[in-house]
């Protein structure tokens, strides 16, 4: 059986650089969509998954989960346009497989 800690959600948080760095800070990981969240995250070296269009920013490259910039960062990409449903399915799955690692 795996053993859960809370899930902390900030949505909608009205907070400036430093208080965005010392949430993530406190967190096992950062899941977020292309935002400034993401790349914050990312250069601060925190593990951060992202949420990508199908076809997504120049930046995010294409084909590969990773990014060049950010060595802590895995994309999750929709598998068809539009095709949210089947994005989260597969974070679901990724986020129980780190869940059993614990």
């Amino acid at each position: 059986m795996l053993e859960w800690t809370p899930i902390r959600v900030w949505i909608g948080a009205k907070l400036n650089p430093n208080g965005k760095c010392r949430i993530m800070q406190s967190l096992d990981l950062v899941i977020t969509s292309d935002t400034s969240i993401a790349h914050l995250a990312g250069g601060l070296g925190i593990p951060v998954w992202v949420a990508l269009a199908f076809v997504p920013e120049w930046r995010w490259l294409l084909e590969r989960d990773d990014s060049p910039w950010y060595p802590t960062m895995r994309l999750f990409r929709q598998p068809q346009p539009g095709d949210w449903r089947g994005l989260f399915a597969e974070m679901r799955t990724a986020l129980s497989q780190l869940g059993g690692a614990a």
